[in-house]
This record gives C-alpha cells, sequence and structure tokens, in this order.
C-alpha cells in the first residue's frame, strides 16, 4: 500500500484446489522500500498441504479497494495562473499471478503399518488405570505429537485384543501455528471394556509416516501397557426374601378323575437317542470347537495381514467418520467437508489396500475399474471429492442443504462401493 485508501479494501484468498488450508497468524504488518518507493506491507501466510499428487494452480490474490483521484479543472479566472483540483476517488482491483505446484508422488517402499500421515511425529499412549475389576471401562488415550497437517492424521491402527470389547469414545487436535510451522498434537479415546480376569497387557501400537525433510518412512511403536483384571463382582437377582408369612393364596383348582382301566395307559417312557436334543447336544462340542478354530485363525490373519485387518474395520472406521461428520454438520463446523473426503477416500483406500495420502484421481479411477466398480460409480466418487474441495474452500458458498445433500451422497456412495463388490 503506497496510497491513502479511502474505504476497508476487499480481500479474496486464493484459490487453493487440491490442498489442506491452515492459516499461520498473526498477520505481520511492516514497512518495504520496492524501487525507491516506500510501501505499507500487510502479510498474510497460509500452509498448504497437497492432498494427492499431480500439477495444481494456486489462483490469484484479489483486493479490491477505493483510492483517491485528483482532476485538474480549466479556470475561467484570468487572475488564477494554476487552475483548480477537484478530488475524486477511483476503484482499483489488483490480482497477483497465478502459481502453478507439481507435486511429487510419495515414493515407493512404504511400512505395512503406513496410512498417509506426512510430517514428523511421535506416538505415545497412556491408560486411565493399571488395574481394574472384569467389565470395569479402561480408558486407552493415543497422543500424536509433531509438525504436519496434524488434522488429517488418521488414527493409529489398533491391533487386535481378543481380551477386551473397544469403543470410540472422543478425538481431538491442538493446533500451534506460531512461526512457519504448523505444530499440534491430535488426541485419541478409545474405552476398552475387559472380558476375562487375568495378568494381562494393551499390545504395541504403530503409527507410520512419510518424513519430508529426510525423504524416509519412519515409524513409531509404543510399548506394552500391563493391565491387571480382578474377576467383576456378580450380583444374582431374584433372590428370595426371608419375609415373614403371608395369608395362603388359591391359584387355581381343578378335579382330575382316577382312571378306573388299565388298559388304556400306554408306556410315555421314550430312550433319549430318539430325541432330537439327545443329537444336539453331542454335536454342540464339535461345532464350538470348529468355531474355536476358525476365530483362532481369523485372529492370526487379522495380526499378520495389515491388507485384511484393512478391509475389515473399513467399513466400521468409515460410519464412524459418517457420525463425525454428521456432529461437525449440526454444528455448522466447516471442517465437515474434510471429514466427508476422508471417509470416502479412506473407505476406498483401505479396501485396496493403498495409502490414501497417495491416491491420485487418475489412480483412484484406475484402481477402481481394476476391481469391477462400475465406471459411473467410479466418476459420482470423484466428482463428490472435487465438491468436498471446493466446499472446504469456499465454505460461505455451502448452505445447510449443500451439507445435508453432501452427507447423504457419502453414505450412498460408500454403501454402492459395498455392492458394486469393493
Amino acid at each position: 500500500q503506497r496510497v491513502t485508501l479511502l474505504e476497508s479494501p476487499g480481500f479474496t484468498k486464493p484459490t487453493t484446489t487440491g490442498f489442506w488450508s491452515e492459516d499461520l497468524p498473526p498477520q505481520r504488518t511492516f514497512t518495504e522500500v520496492i524501487e525507491g518507493r516506500r510501501y505499507h506491507v500487510t502479510e498474510i501466510r497460509t500452509a498448504l498441504f497437497a492432498t494427492s499428487a499431480g500439477k495444481y494452480t494456486i489462483g490469484p490474490a484479489i483486493l479490491e479497494c477505493v483510492v483517491p483521484e485528483v482532476q485538474r479543472v480549466v479556470d475561467n479566472d484570468p487572475f488564477s495562473m494554476f487552475g483548480r483540483s477537484m478530488f475524486g476517488s477511483q476503484k482499483v482491483t489488483l490480482r497477483t499471478k497465478e502459481i502453478a505446484v507439481i507435486v511429487k508422488p510419495l515414493p515407493d517402499g512404504a511400512p505395512p503399518e503406513f496410512a498417509g500421515a506426512v510430517g514428523d511425529f511421535s506416538l505415545s499412549t497412556a491408560v486411565d488405570k493399571s488395574m481394574a475389576a472384569q467389565g470395569d471401562p479402561v480408558t486407552l488415550t493415543v497422543t500424536v505429537n509433531g509438525s504436519g497437517n496434524i488434522r488429517t492424521v488418521p488414527d493409529p491402527l489398533l491391533p487386535t485384543m481378543p481380551e477386551f470389547k473397544a469403543y470410540d469414545s472422543s478425538s481431538s487436535s491442538d493446533i500451534n501455528t506460531t512461526g512457519e510451522t504448523v505444530r499440534g498434537s491430535r488426541t485419541s479415546q478409545i474405552v476398552l471394556v475387559p472380558l476375562k480376569a487375568g495378568a494381562t497387557a494393551i499390545p504395541p501400537i504403530t503409527l507410520a509416516w512419510f518424513d519430508p525433510k529426510t525423504a524416509t518412512y519412519k515409524t513409531d511403536r509404543t510399548r506394552p501397557m500391563p493391565l491387571t483384571i480382578t474377576p467383576g463382582s456378580v450380583t444374582a437377582g431374584g433372590a428370595l426374601g426371608g419375609g415373614g408369612r403371608g395369608a395362603i393364596e388359591v391359584v387355581g383348582q381343578d378335579v382330575r378323575f382316577l382312571r378306573t382301566e388299565m388298559s388304556s395307559v400306554t408306556s410315555r417312557h421314550q430312550p433319549p437317542w430318539e430325541s432330537p436334543l439327545f443329537w444336539l447336544f453331542q454335536l454342540l462340542p464339535v461345532g464350538m470347537m470348529v468355531f474355536a478354530v476358525v476365530h483362532e485363525r481369523r485372529r492370526r490373519r487379522l495380526d499378520g495381514d495389515i491388507g485384511f485387518a484393512r478391509q475389515i474395520r473399513s467399513g466400521r472406521e468409515a460410519t464412524r467418520r459418517l457420525k463425525k461428520a454428521s456432529a461437525l454438520a449440526a454444528r455448522g463446523d466447516d471442517g465437515l467437508f474434510a471429514e466427508l473426503s476422508l471417509a470416502v477416500t479412506g473407505y476406498a483406500a483401505d479396501r485396496l489396500n493403498r495409502a490414501a495420502a497417495g491416491l491420485t484421481q487418475d489412480d483412484l479411477r484406475s484402481l477402481l475399474a481394476a476391481r469391477g466398480v462400475k465406471p459411473d460409480l467410479i466418476e459420482a466418487l470423484l466428482r463428490f471429492l472435487e465438491s468436498c474441495d471446493m466446499a472446504r474452500f469456499a465454505p460461505a458458498a455451502a448452505g445447510a442443504a449443500d451439507r445435508r445433500r453432501l452427507l447423504d451422497e457419502a453414505a450412498s456412495l460408500i454403501e454402492n462401493l459395498k455392492r458394486g463388490g469393493l
């Protein structure tokens, strides 16, 4: 700014389609000399995180302002040597140049636990108690600290824990944008209900990420957390009380006549092997053994096959994100659009056993087509992701009806992908 502004200027941020954005306050105000002229400068900084590889364009920043304008007026007064000056105003629109950005894909060699996190992170866990009774909930807190796009760091994949029943409780992010680095933490809480008594432990939890500074994949693994589970107290219901006597109540009356002829009485005794229940009880142990073998094989496969585990849990993870998006929509939170995009992309990535952060639109199109997904469904998915990106970067243009439509469309896309063989 080199001239005085007559009105507050109107500023339009650049369009950043294809990027997550994070403001970096505070705004800096300073003076700078350019080609011998002194300017008043206001600097607005934003951190951008690419959602996938490819070529992108950052649109122009637009500033509309009103500046004073001096006009010379010819004066017919013979005694006036210079004429008169009149002051008016002029509306000026300024635009910056577009910026072309090429985003490289992530390199090969990602560990099996990698789910798309990019930055520099560390992982920690804690439980609210080291001893609990059977059936008494234990809260497991998983915290990811570091620098990068903390809001989009996926939750670490929990190992199989047959001794517990797990319930997702809550998650929150604490972002610190001082300086030129986005730092912070993402905390998730999981409620674990122990199913049997004894000495047990919460297995190690793993987080993998790509560090752009060193151009390498890194992994952090927590230590096992021992727990002592004591037998739960069982309260018997329907116990008989020891109260005093009461009056005898007649509950029914009938008359049964004695049979005078034994010839009409037939034996009702039946050998046990002629009863279907006899054979059912004989086969029950065999069925339980078969179930135990199948369950143990499935558990081992879940522990050793990350791709299989992601496929099994893909539906539950998508449902969790859709519920979170619905809660954000109810509060009018613009984070709804990012959560919907993560729900659909994450579901497809889990079913394909690919990192969501490394999937381009071309990758999605070819991979889904190879899995037999119909072309019209693929195009509908890609259009949905573009709609989410547009709404995320221009939330004011998305009304309540648009938010509800995107919620319904996300649920419909995931259901159609399930039916389409993905």
